[in-house]
C-alpha cells in the first residue's frame, strides 16, 4: 500500500496458486484486489480437457493448449507469443528480445543469467539462471516508478 500522510493512495494484493502436470496447467486460482477492488480467476482443466476459467464476473474462457501465465515463472516463458494474464483471464500479446547475459546479485552472491525483456501487452524485464530459475522482474509502474522483485538471499 502506498500512502500520503496516511491516506491510501494506492493499494494491490495478489495471490495466485497454479497446478501444473509437467508442462501442462491444469487448474489456477487467483484473487487480485486493487485500489478496493476485487477480481478473482478460477479454473481446472478436467483430464485430457481443456482448461476452463472462471472470472468473477462469471465470463469463461476456455483453452484447449496449455498457455503460459503472467506469473512468468515458467523458463519458456520468454518464448510464448501470447501469456495468459491471471488477474483477469484475458491473453496478452507478448515479444521476447533477448539482451544477453548478466550478473545479478542476489544476496551475497552474483548470479549469472539470461536477461530478457518482453514487450508487447506485457512489458517486463526477466532474468533466468542456467537452470531455468526466475531470478528477477523489473517494471515500469503506471505511476512512473521502477519495481524490482527478486529474492532478498540466494534461494538455491
Amino acid at each position: 500500500m502506498v500512502t500520503l500522510f496516511s491516506v491510501p493512495l494506492y493499494s494491490y494484493r495478489h495471490t495466485s496458486v497454479e497446478r501444473w502436470r509437467g508442462d501442462t496447467l491444469v487448474g489456477l486460482d487467483s484473487q487480485t484486489r486493487k485500489n478496493g477492488k476485487e477480481k478473482r480467476l478460477q479454473g481446472v482443466r478436467d483430464g485430457d480437457g481443456p482448461l476452463v476459467l472462471e472470472n468473477h464476473k462469471g465470463e469463461r474462457r476456455t483453452f484447449p493448449e496449455s498457455p503460459l501465465t503472467t506469473t512468468l515463472w515458467h523458463p519458456r516463458t520468454p518464448q510464448a507469443p501470447q501469456l495468459l494474464e491471471v488477474e483477469d483471464g484475458w491473453m496478452k500479446t507478448n515479444t521476447t528480445q533477448d539482451i544477453g547475459r548478466e550478473a545479478v546479485r542476489i544476496g551475497d552472491t552474483r548470479q549469472t543469467a539470461r536477461h530478457y525483456r518482453l514487450a508487447g501487452e506485457v512489458q517486463r524485464d526477466v532474468w533466468y539462471d542456467d537452470r531455468g530459475l526466475l531470478l528477477r522482474v523489473a517494471f515500469q509502474h503506471d505511476d512512473g516508478s521502477r519495481i524490482v522483485m527478486q529474492p532478498a538471499a540466494d534461494f538455491t
